[in-house]
């Protein structure tokens, strides 16, 4: 299946949320999965975020036809459901690929162990370590955007039975995003079904189901949830831990 690209402005439920500045987005959709570009002109800094194998040279035009970048290249988790395309595109751009401490692999340049502030020309990019969906989960927030991986998708959340999964971690996560994060941020998933869909936090706080459940609630139905496993997990696992 050929990618899509598409633009913030393709994505965003809500078209008057264009953020105002120096930024650009795309999202190169691979079936369910998304990979993200996001962009400073000004400051010529960039982040690609969780790219899928299947689509790497996609990524790696997008990337190049920005002309001279400053990139840097996370994977948000360790994915079970495709073979992560972040080493690869760090290899052909020469930059660095960062996971969290927990990520098992071996392909990882720089580790991040805690929250922190990395401090990029003009924005602070802000890395949030949020297990749940996986023990090596990360959020990142830089400028007015909040890539969450599988901790936070359209009206829902990543699911915890796949390795290294925990309910109640999930759902502290999601307290500390509820926290720290202001309400105006876009949150941008790592998948949808429905081609890609951004909302405000603010927006997902009322509408997203898991963030209007008790703890308690949240733990028993995430535990009590039951479904294949997805259709390429052995493969991804397996690739994704080399």
């Amino acid at each position: 299946m050929t990618p899509t690209v598409k633009s913030l402005e393709e994505l965003l439920i809500d078209k008057t949320l264009v953020p105002q500045g120096p930024w650009e987005l795309r999202a190169i959709i691979d079936e369910d999965s998304l990979c993200y570009l996001v962009w400073n002109k000004e400051t010529k800094e960039g982040l690609i975020i969780d790219p899928v194998m299947e689509s790497v040279e996609t990524t790696f035009r997008l990337a190049c036809a920005q002309g001279k970048m400053k990139w840097l290249v996370f994977d948000t988790h360790t994915h079970a459901d495709h073979i992560s395309g972040a080493a690869e595109i760090s290899r052909k751009l020469n930059v660095p690929l960062i996971m969290h401490e927990k990520a098992p692999s071996k392909k990882v340049d720089l580790r991040v162990s805690r929250d922190i502030h990395w401090q990029l020309e003009q924005n602070s990019l802000q890395i949030l370590y949020t297990p749940g969906h996986t023990s090596d989960g990360m959020c990142l927030k830089w400028g007015p955007f909040l890539f969450t991986g599988d901790l936070i998708l359209f009206d829902d959340t990543g699911r915890d039975d796949l390795p290294t999964g925990e309910a109640a971690a999930h759902f502290d996560s999601l307290e500390k995003i509820r926290k720290q994060i202001p309400k105006e941020t876009l949150v941008l998933p790592g998948h949808d079904s429905k081609g890609g869909r951004v909302a405000s936090l603010e927006s997902q706080l009322k509408s997203n189901p898991s963030f209007l459940e008790t703890r308690e609630q949240y733990i028993s139905g995430s535990e009590a949830f039951t479904a294949p496993p997805p259709k390429r997990y052995k493969e991804s696992i397996l690739e994704n831990c080399k």
